[in-house]
């Protein structure tokens, strides 16, 4: 039984004293908010949803097939950039060999594929949203299906998807349309998500 306190106040709790200068170093509290704001959770009161077991395993099957996804992209990203380079000669033994993903990526000089598809993802909500109500594409973002909705949990949107991305630059407001109408600051965030470190 105390074994399991100390580790929920190693979770959950503040330490005591003083903070090192710098950037605080992530804990393991915000991982947990973070992935279960990638799978569309709120994140805030995670305890309380832990509590929940059968919704808690939901978040986190989503979490982990996000995850996967992220990873299946990487591999692909990274085998593409392998068939473009091909393999290099050492300069030691004079062998070929394949070249490291570190190297891959230096040799590319480009955000990877993930930091990719949301930049572009939220460039092409800044182009609907500024389009009007009036445009079909507006209206199938914005808009609500009418009828029944089918059983367990509802899939994930483009204007969630959206807002997500947002969340990850800094932006929390609900009010993402209006956000889109200021194209400066709507720039801004979009370069923001293109240099963003994805995890």
């Amino acid at each position: 039984m105390g074994e399991s306190i100390n580790a929920y106040r190693m979770l959950v709790g503040r330490p005591e004293g003083k903070r090192p200068l710098g950037r605080p170093r992530r804990r393991w509290e915000d991982n947990i908010k973070m992935d279960l704001r990638e799978v569309g959770y709120d994140g805030r009161d995670w305890i309380n949803l832990a509590q929940d077991r059968d919704r808690w395993r939901a978040y986190v099957r989503a979490a982990m097939n996000l995850r996967v996804l992220k990873i299946k992209l990487r591999v692909f990203e990274n085998k593409v950039l392998r068939k473009i380079f091909g393999a290099q000669r050492d300069e030691v033994t004079g062998e070929w060999r394949k070249l490291h993903n570190t190297e891959l990526h230096a040799l590319y000089s480009s955000p990877d594929i993930i930091r990719n598809i949301k930049s572009r993802r939220l460039r092409w909500a800044w182009h609907v949203a500024r389009m009007g109500e009036s445009r079909n594409a507006y209206r199938v973002l914005v808009g609500r299906p009418e009828g029944k909705r089918p059983l367990g949990r509802p899939r994930r949107r483009w204007e969630d998807n959206i807002k997500m991305d947002l969340r990850e630059v800094g932006y929390d407001d609900r009010d993402w349309i209006n956000l889109a109408q200021d194209r400066d600051r709507w720039r801004a965030y979009v370069r923001a998500a293109m240099n963003l470190r994805v995890s």
